[in-house]
């Protein structure tokens, strides 16, 4: 049990720094200036697709 709760934290850990790591190295500025040029058409058909794509992957397994 000991070692389960250990593994679970270091899992966590090293997902918590892989992330810190990607947001530090994002330009917070750049960025929202990129998503305020945005085409927000191609925004929709993105989230339409993955939504669309949720149950056929969930009915294969």
């Amino acid at each position: 049990m000991r070692r389960r709760w250990s593994r679970s934290l270091l899992t966590v850990a090293v997902t918590g720094l892989c992330a810190a790591y990607i947001i530090w190295q994002i330009d917070v500025g750049k960025a929202v200036r990129e998503l305020g040029r945005a085409d927000y058409g191609y925004f929709a058909a993105s989230v339409a697709i993955m939504a669309g794509s949720v149950a056929p992957m969930a009915w294969r397994w």
